[in-house]
């Protein structure tokens, strides 16, 4: 286990705006990480603060301080997971940033038979050109705008083999599971708001899910576990290389 320091700042080193709101008037600068560990030294950007912070916001903004604590408790937890200290913490930390759905959605895509009939299915609900679907930009358009709804739709087709079907299923469950339990906020991300690796693994995420399918009834238990655990698999293998293409888990 590597120990590890974490200290969020204001970098007055970069341009500045202005705040806004209260703040109006006052210089703004982005919010940095920096990071100790061993005898190296990292500094990387705030990925959950977006916006430029005066320091009176730094220092009293209850929500700004919560993202502090958040994200210094991620990477601390990343650190307490690794081995040595030979890895890229900026990829690392945004992979258990990154929604869940953009990670599963982006393991499914990759099966041939799923990506022809997606496109087929986008095409005819949106009028695009098939041709025009680039299979690699699919993965946001589905994240974003299918709902659960579409994807128990698309289930239903029983065009696909049992394995790929049960892997839809799989997702429209998690689809659902997340448009009631977490609040889809776009890029004013508030702590807890988004069902992350963070959330799935050490939040109990993945606890509620299965307990959420399984009371849906729509896939076996076994099936379900089966799914998850090939999935985690998945999840461990990015946190460990977070540069792995999806392609490298199918």
């Amino acid at each position: 286990m590597l120990k590890v320091s974490v200290k969020h700042y204001i970098n007055k080193k970069l341009k500045y705006s202005m705040g806004v709101g209260i703040y109006e008037g006052e210089p703004a600068y982005p919010v940095y990480i920096r990071i100790s560990y061993g005898r190296k030294n990292q500094r990387i950007k705030s990925l959950w603060i977006h916006h430029d912070v005066t320091e009176k916001e730094f220092e009293k903004d209850e929500r700004v301080k919560r993202i502090i604590k958040y994200e210094s408790d991620i990477i601390e937890y990343i650190f307490s997971n690794q081995l040595n200290d030979e890895f890229d913490i900026k990829s690392k930390f945004a992979m258990y940033l990154d929604d869940i759905l953009n990670s599963y959605i982006g393991w499914v895509i990759n099966i041939k038979e799923v990506i022809n009939e997606m496109i087929s299915y986008i095409s005819i609900k949106s009028g695009i050109d098939p041709h025009m679907l680039n299979p690699f930009l699919t993965n946001t358009y589905l994240s974003e705008y299918y709902t659960y709804s579409d994807w128990y739709e698309l289930s239903q087709k029983n065009i696909f083999t049992d394995d790929i079907q049960s892997k839809i299923i799989y997702l429209s469950i998690l689809m659902e599971f997340i448009s009631i339990n977490y609040k889809d906020d776009g890029e004013d991300y508030e702590v807890g708001a988004v069902l992350n690796y963070y959330e799935w693994k050490k939040k109990d995420g993945e606890a509620n899910f299965l307990s959420f399918a399984y009371n849906k009834g729509l896939l076996d238990k076994n099936r379900i576990n089966e799914i998850t655990k090939t999935f985690n698999i998945c999840m461990e293998k990015r946190s460990i290389n977070s540069k792995l293409l999806y392609s490298a888990f199918v």
